[in-house]
């Protein structure tokens, strides 16, 4: 009985460290996508054409929106678009709890 229970703390543990791992690479994507070009972003754009799923691009573009949003209508609706996808196709994406994603 001890050796299962520290089975299921061991699952529990690595559970854990992987949520922090991706929460850690989905903020970095955020902060990098604040940073983006215009162009950098429109690439990024026509780039989830092709692999739509790419969840790394798709927070890039939210960070990158959200730091826009202030200053023009249209980066708040692209930041709406990328925000609607996520919860629609990925609801379990770590970026939809970070404060850019909040509606």
């Amino acid at each position: 009985m001890p050796t299962a229970r520290l089975g299921l703390i061991a699952g529990a543990l690595a559970l854990m460290t992987a949520a922090c791992a991706a929460a850690e690479t989905y903020g970095y994507a955020l902060n990098d996508g604040a940073r983006l070009t215009a162009d950098a972003a429109q690439q990024l754009e026509v780039s989830l054409k092709t692999n739509p799923d790419d969840l790394i691009a798709r927070t890039r573009l939210l960070g990158y929106y959200s730091a826009h949003a202030a200053q023009a209508a249209e980066m708040r609706g692209a930041r709406l678009r990328q925000i609607e996808w996520l919860i629609g196709n990925a609801p379990t994406c770590p970026a939809l709890h970070e404060t850019v994603a909040r509606l």
